[in-house]
């Protein structure tokens, strides 16, 4: 199938117009219709039109002086009927007239196409009778000396529609010009401002996401332009928060990257096995960081564009507390730190595990990395909340945080003085993809007290999945 051709919005209003027009014709057509069988009903006129000549007749005695006022009547009412000048374009039935004497009931006159038949009626009313096979309405009136009966042919709907219609079309044909003038005047200066809108984004650079130019007299295109440049601007701000995303981790890479190529360089000059060893250790331990950075790098990326969580499935997030301390074990016996775990036997939550198991990981990595010496102890507690949510919390009893790190500790490649100062390794990104973690999931991160009075403590709200956005 080919793509269908788009259709202006002039075009569409050219047709929407002819539609209105013709919905019009045919409303009227039906008002004036029924007002027409409304009229008809009770045949009023042809009872009038009976009245209006017996009362003629009142002042003739003789029955011939009688007939010739018939037939002279006969003839031009029914000439005047035949003509269509005469009845706004269209030619009436012919009218049927016949005349009769009170006294005796004689026929003093009758129309030639009545011939032998006879019309019945009631006098002062108007009654249907059958004529040559027709339906007709016949319509009497009496005086002391006359009786006349007037008969005439009922109208077709169909006929009396298309009289109808064919009054009304010449009024909407003239009309119409008129109707649509303005409207298309007042369309196509309303789309001007469309038009220069297009005319700007046609013109500008690939590249060039500066805010558009709109005519604030109109307000629907007030309203796009407003939402385009909206668009504009987050799209400038995704862009500058990627620049800016590029320069820090080249920033980052370019340290561990200059270490790998000098302690490469020492270790092809190396004359003595300890002198490789240590070359070779330098080397290991640059690469352990550029390894550990480019996978921090990886889940943010991962964590960025991951829009909602999808349903997931119920996990026991307390047996993943369990796996990620186990996991820890080891680094924490080496560096002479306790590992707790506060939670209960089993808790079921709908969650990727990724997502929580990149948030625990990176709070136990930054317990460790820069919280308690040795001898020190790292806390990890899981509970449910009493509004139904979720509270992870990772508590140390470390040095912890300066007040005036507060504020940036969860931004990318932020890193404490104290860390700086202490030479502990690290990008400064485990408490941004914590925090990114925790908001896929619907929640957010936070700081509070750590154990014992001193250190620091990083705690997870999770909402009640009935409660999720």
């Amino acid at each position: 199938m080919g793509a269908r051709r788009p259709i202006s919005l002039m075009r569409r209003l050219m047709l929407a117009l002819v539609l209105a027009f013709v919905l019009v014709q045919v409303v009227l057509t039906g008002y004036n219709y029924l007002r027409f069988k409304q009229s008809v009903s009770d045949h009023a006129a042809l009872l009038r039109l009976a009245q209006a000549m017996v009362q003629g007749l009142r002042i003739i005695d003789r029955p011939a002086d009688a007939a010739t006022v018939a037939a002279t009547a006969d003839i031009m009412i029914n000439a005047s009927r035949a003509d269509p000048a005469s009845n706004q374009g269209h030619a009436l039935a012919p009218l049927w007239l016949e005349l009769r004497a009170r006294e005796g009931g004689q026929r003093v006159y009758a129309s030639t196409a009545l011939g032998d038949q006879v019309l019945l009626g009631q006098p002062g009313r108007v009654q249907a009778q059958t004529l040559q096979g027709r339906p007709h309405w016949v319509a009497q009136v009496d005086d002391p000396r006359w009786s006349l009966r007037l008969a005439t042919v009922g109208v077709a709907d169909t006929t009396a529609l298309a009289w109808i219609a064919r009054d009304l079309l010449p009024n909407m044909l003239i009309a119409f010009p008129f109707a649509l003038l303005p409207v298309v005047l007042v369309v196509w200066r309303g789309l001007q401002p469309l038009r220069r809108l297009s005319a700007q984004l046609q013109q500008a650079r690939g590249d060039d996401l500066s805010p558009l130019v709109v005519d604030d007299r109109y307000t629907e295109i007030r309203t796009v332009g407003v939402a385009f440049n909206d668009v504009l601007g987050r799209l400038r701000e995704r862009l500058a928060l990627e620049r800016s995303r590029l320069q820090d981790t080249a920033h980052e890479l370019r340290t561990p990257m200059a270490v790998m190529a000098a302690q490469a360089h020492w270790l092809l000059q190396a004359q003595t096995e300890p002198e490789r060893q240590a070359a070779h250790a330098g080397l290991q331990q640059a690469i352990e960081r550029a390894s550990h950075l480019t996978r921090q790098l990886l889940v943010l990326a991962a964590l960025d564009e991951a829009q909602s969580v999808p349903d997931a499935p119920p996990v026991d997030v307390a047996e993943l507390c369990r796996q990620s301390l186990a996991a820890f074990s080891q680094r924490a016996l080496a560096a002479g730190v306790e590992l707790d775990l506060d939670s209960p036997d089993s808790l079921s939550w709908p969650l990727p595990p990724s997502a929580w198991q990149s948030m625990l990981d990176n709070l136990l990595d930054n317990a460790l990395r820069y919280g308690p010496r040795r001898g020190g102890r790292v806390q990890v507690t899981l509970a449910l909340q009493a509004d139904g949510g979720l509270s992870l919390a990772v508590r140390d009893d470390g040095p912890g945080i300066a007040e005036a790190e507060q504020a940036h500790l969860f931004e990318r490649f932020v890193r404490g003085r104290g860390q700086q100062a202490a030479g502990a390794e690290g990008a400064g990104l485990g408490l941004a993809i914590v925090r990114q973690a925790a908001r896929s999931l619907g929640g957010d991160v936070g700081l509070g007290p750590g154990l014992a009075g001193s250190g620091v403590g990083f705690q997870v709200r999770l909402p009640a999945p009935s409660h999720r956005p």
